[in-house]
C-alpha cells in the first residue's frame, strides 16, 4: 500500500475495544445461545471489509466480538443510538456517517482502514427501517473497489427483541454464518460507474442473503404486492362532511401512507430526534388538527433543514422526495384545518399479499401491522 497522510488511526483504542471484547466473549456465551459457522474463513491479514444483515443491534455485537482482528465499525453518526447502545458505542469508538449525505470525511477515514491492512465493518443496507425491502448501498461496492479490498459476507439469524431478550436474561438462539471472501470489487467497461457500483453492491448483499438461515430469510421476504392509500375526512364544527380544497388535496398520499406503515421510521422522530410526533403514531385517536400541525411542523424542519437526505436515503430518491412532500402536504391541509375549525380523520390502509398466497391482506391499524 502506498504512503498516504491519513485522517485516522488503524488499529485504535485498543485497550478500551481490547476489554470490550474480552468482556463480549465472556458474555455473549452466558446470555445467548449462539451459532457461529465458518470462522475459519475469516482473512487472517490485509485490508477486509465485513458485510451483514442488519436486523437489530446485536448483528453489530456478533460481528465484532467474533472477529479474530480489531474490527473498525461504521455507524450513524445522524441518529443516536438508545442510550445502553450509544454508550457502548461511544466507548468502543466508531466513524460516523452523515447518511443521506454526502459525507466525505467519513469515507476517507473508511479509506484509510483499509489501506493500513485494517479491518472494516458494516451493514451495506444502511440501517432497520424496511428491513426485508431495502436495497444496498453503494457505499460497500465504492470502498471496496477503491481500496482494492475483498469482502466477507455474513448472514445473521436472530429473533425480533433478541437484544432485549439477552438483557433479560432470555438466552435468544443467534446464528452467525461467514461466507466466502468476494474478491475486491472491479467496474466492468462500458458501463456507468453509478451503476456498476450498484449492481456490485446488489451482489455483495445477495451473498449475504444466501447465508442467512432458512427461517430468518423467509422472514425477510413474505411480504408481496404491497399498496397504500390514506383515507381522508374533513368535518365543519356541525360535524358535517366538507370536500378538501383542491389546492390542498394530497398528491402524494401514496407515500405520505407508506411512512405511517414503517413504524422504525416514526421511531427515530419521537425516540431518537425526541420531536414532539406522538400524535402521528396515533392516528386511531384521531388527533386534532393542532395536534397534527405541532408533529409536522418539527419534522418538516429537520428534512428541510437538519437533514435533507433523510427519506431519499432510506427509500431512493424518487420515493423519498415523494415522502417529504407529502409530509408538506399533510402539515399545509391541517394548518388551514386547524384555522378553519374544522377536524380530520386519517387512515392509512396499507393491502398486501404473503409470498405464495392469494388472499389480500388489509390493515388499517399501522400500530398493529405485520413488519418484515
Amino acid at each position: 500500500m502506498p504512503d498516504q497522510e491519513t485522517t485516522i488511526a488503524y488499529p485504535r483504542r485498543r485497550l478500551a475495544r481490547g476489554l470490550l471484547r474480552g468482556l463480549g466473549r465472556v458474555l455473549v456465551p452466558l446470555l445467548t445461545r449462539t451459532q457461529v459457522t465458518g470462522a475459519e474463513r475469516f482473512p487472517p491479514s490485509g485490508p477486509l471489509i465485513v458485510v451483514g444483515n442488519h436486523i437489530a443491534a446485536m448483528e453489530v455485537v456478533l460481528m465484532v466480538v467474533h472477529a479474530p482482528r480489531p474490527m473498525e465499525m461504521l455507524g450513524a453518526g445522524d441518529i443516536a443510538a438508545p442510550p445502553l447502545m450509544d454508550a457502548i458505542s461511544r466507548l468502543y469508538g466508531f466513524i460516523p456517517v452523515n447518511r443521506g449525505n454526502l459525507d466525505r470525511p467519513a469515507l476517507t477515514q473508511a479509506l484509510d482502514v483499509l489501506r493500513h491492512g485494517g479491518v472494516l465493518g458494516l451493514f451495506p443496507e444502511g440501517g432497520i427501517w424496511d428491513p426485508g425491502a431495502m436495497e444496498a448501498k453503494r457505499g460497500v461496492a465504492w470502498l471496496s473497489y477503491h481500496a482494492r479490498a475483498p469482502i466477507l459476507p455474513i448472514g445473521f439469524g436472530s429473533p425480533e427483541g433478541a437484544l432485549r431478550a439477552t438483557l433479560m436474561f432470555g438466552r435468544p438462539r443467534l446464528v452467525m454464518a461467514i461466507g466466502e471472501p468476494l474478491p475486491p470489487i472491479d467496474l466492468p467497461p462500458g458501463v456507468p460507474r453509478r451503476e456498476g457500483l450498484q449492481r456490485a453492491a446488489t451482489a455483495i448483499m445477495d451473498a449475504v442473503d444466501n447465508l442467512i438461515p432458512a427461517a430468518y430469510r423467509q422472514q425477510r421476504a413474505t411480504i408481496t404486492d404491497e399498496r397504500f392509500e390514506l383515507r381522508l375526512a374533513v368535518h365543519d364544527a356541525t360535524g358535517q362532511e366538507i370536500p378538501v380544497p383542491p389546492s390542498l388535496t394530497l398528491t402524494h398520499a401514496e407515500a405520505l401512507c407508506k411512512v405511517f406503515y414503517r413504524p422504525a421510521i416514526l421511531r427515530i422522530f419521537v425516540k431518537d430526534l425526541r420531536l414532539p410526533a406522538v400524535a402521528l403514531q396515533q392516528l386511531e385517536l384521531h388527533p386534532s388538527p393542532t395536534d397534527l400541525v405541532a408533529a409536522l411542523a418539527p419534522i418538516l424542519n429537520y428534512i428541510t433543514h437538519d437533514n435533507p437526505g433523510f427519506f431519499p436515503y432510506r427509500f431512493g430518491t424518487p420515493g423519498g422526495l415523494a415522502m417529504g412532500a407529502g409530509v408538506r402536504e399533510l402539515y399545509d391541509l391541517a394548518a388551514w384545518a386547524r384555522d378553519s375549525g374544522h377536524s380530520l380523520l386519517i387512515q392509512p390502509i396499507r393491502r398486501y399479499r404473503l409470498a405464495g398466497q392469494s388472499e389480500e391482506i388489509v390493515e388499517t391499524m399501522p400500530g398493529e401491522a405485520h413488519v418484515w
